[in-house]
C-alpha cells in the first residue's frame, strides 16, 4: 500500500474515532459536542465573565424550625419525586437537563458532577418535583434567605409538562472560581430547607357570641383559631369564605344586620374592598391574594416558628352587628389550602351570634 494512502486511512480512523468518543459523551451526559470542557479562563474571569466550567455539588436537605437533617426527623423524610439541575432556556426558563440526582429521598446530593455552559451566563435552575408526596413543602423564603448560591428568584413553571408547576429556584453561580490546581470541578455545597405539612387539625372556635345587640350597631369579634401538630409545621393557604347556611342568614347579611369588617388571619388583616358579599352563592370572599388555585408553589406559606404559641394560626372575624329582632345568625368559615402535591383540602368551623344569653 503506498506511504499517502496508509497515513489517510490512518487519518481517518483517528477522526472517525474523536468522532465517536464526542457522540459517547454527548450521549452519556446529555451536553452538546461543543460543550465537552467549558472552563473559563483566567483573562475571562478577571474581565468579569460569569463563571463557566465544571462543578461538583454536594446539597442537603433541612427541617426548617431546628434545621436538623430531614432523615433523622421521626415525622418522616422528604421525599420529592426528583431533583434536577436545568440550564438557561432561549426564554430565560429552564432548558435542557444539567443534571437529575439520582436519589433526592436520601436527604443529600453528594459531589454530583455537571457544568455551567457559557451560554447560562453562571446560572442554573434547581427544580423540585414533589409529585405525589404530602409530607413536605420546600421553604422558599428561608432556602432563599440562607443560601449563598440563591439569586433571590423563585418561580413556578411546569417544567415536565404534567399539568402541575414545579418549585424553580434560580442558582447563581456567577462568582464562582474556576477549578484550582489539581481539580477538575469547582466544589459547590449547600442547603435547601422544608418544613412539614399540617395534616390533622381543624379550626376551633374560642367562644361564640351571645346577647347581640337588638338597639344600636356594635363591634364583636368571633376568635378562632388551628392548632397545628408542631412546630416546624404548616400549610399554603389559597381561599378563605365564610358560607350561609340558608336564606334566613343570607337576609340577616343581605340587608345589613350583620356585617363583616375585618378578618385577622396569619396571610394578612383583611377589610373594605378585600371582603365581598356574594348573595348568589351565599357567602362572603375575602381575597387573600391567591390567584393561582391549582399549585401549590403559588399558596401562601404559614409556617408554625419555634416561639409561636398555641393560636398563632388565628382566624378572628370583626363584626358590626344590629339584629332588628331576636334570633341567631351563623356562618362556616371554610379555608381552603394545598398539599405539597397540589392537592386540594379545607378546614371549617361553624360560628354563631344570637341575640340570647345563652
Amino acid at each position: 500500500m503506498p506511504k499517502s494512502v496508509k497515513y489517510l486511512t490512518v487519518l481517518v480512523l483517528i477522526v472517525v474515532l474523536g468522532i465517536s468518543s464526542m457522540y459517547l459523551y454527548q450521549m452519556i451526559t446529555g451536553q452538546p459536542i461543543h460543550e465537552v470542557i467549558p472552563i473559563i479562563t483566567p483573562e475571562e474571569k478577571a474581565a468579569g465573565v460569569p463563571f463557566y466550567g465544571p462543578v461538583d455539588i454536594s446539597a442537603e436537605w433541612h427541617w426548617d424550625y431546628d434545621k436538623s437533617f430531614l432523615t433523622n426527623h421521626p415525622a418522616g423524610t422528604l421525599t420529592p419525586t426528583s431533583v434536577t439541575m436545568y440550564h438557561i432556556g432561549a426564554d430565560g426558563n429552564p432548558g435542557q437537563v444539567s443534571k437529575t440526582f439520582s436519589n433526592p429521598s436520601s436527604g443529600s446530593v453528594n459531589a454530583s458532577s455537571t457544568a455551567v455552559w457559557k451560554g447560562d451566563k453562571g446560572k442554573l435552575w434547581l427544580v423540585v418535583d414533589w409529585g405525589t408526596t404530602t409530607s413536605y413543602y420546600a421553604d422558599q423564603a428561608l432556602t432563599e434567605n440562607q443560601e449563598y448560591f440563591m439569586s433571590g428568584k423563585y418561580e413556578g413553571i411546569d417544567v415536565d409538562q404534567d399539568g402541575t408547576k414545579e418549585a424553580c429556584f434560580l442558582l447563581d453561580f456567577s462568582d464562582l472560581p474556576a477549578p484550582a490546581g489539581g481539580q477538575t470541578a469547582t466544589p459547590v455545597s449547600f442547603n435547601l430547607f422544608g418544613y412539614k405539612y399540617d395534616s390533622t387539625t381543624d379550626i376551633t372556635n374560642l367562644a361564640n357570641l351571645t346577647s347581640v345587640s337588638t338597639s344600636a350597631y356594635t363591634d364583636y369579634s368571633i376568635n378562632n383559631y388551628i392548632l397545628f401538630d408542631g412546630k416546624g409545621y404548616g400549610l399554603k393557604g389559597i381561599r378563605l369564605y365564610i358560607t350561609m347556611p340558608d336564606a334566613a342568614n343570607n337576609t340577616l347579611v343581605d340587608t345589613g344586620q350583620v356585617k363583616l369588617t375585618s378578618v385577622e388571619t396569619p396571610f394578612g388583616t383583611f377589610e373594605g374592598s378585600d371582603i365581598t358579599w356574594d348573595l348568589a352563592n351565599s357567602r362572603w370572599t375575602i381575597d387573600i391574594g391567591v390567584d393561582d388555585t391549582n399549585n401549590e408553589v403559588s399558596g401562601i406559606p404559614v409556617i408554625r416558628g419555634p416561639s409561636d404559641g398555641t393560636y398563632f394560626f388565628k382566624i378572628d372575624l370583626n363584626l358590626k352587628i344590629k339584629m332588628s329582632s331576636s334570633g341567631t345568625w351563623a356562618g362556616t368559615i371554610y379555608l381552603y389550602y394545598l398539599t405539597p402535591a397540589s392537592v386540594q383540602g379545607s378546614r371549617t368551623q361553624v360560628v354563631k351570634a344570637t341575640t340570647y344569653s345563652s
